[in-house]
């Protein structure tokens, strides 16, 4: 059943990659959808409070990088 698809794969690689970008953008886009509602409802975030969550998912400033 499978002798007609290409035996190194190549096609389905490219066609993997391109799916995997579509499902990032796709992604990003749901994301954003989520962020300006958020915006809208409550106001932008603090450039403080938007820091200080970076620096605790990042690990930045706290040794080991575990979440507490």
């Amino acid at each position: 059943m499978t002798d007609h698809l290409p035996s190194s794969g190549a096609g389905r690689s490219d066609s993997a990659h391109l799916e995997s970008a579509a499902q990032r953008q796709i992604e990003r886009d749901r994301l954003d959808d989520l962020v300006s509602a958020f915006e809208e409802a409550h106001g932008p975030a603090a450039p403080e409070a938007v820091a200080a969550k970076r620096a605790r998912l990042t690990g930045e400033g706290f040794g080991t990088g575990a979440l507490p």
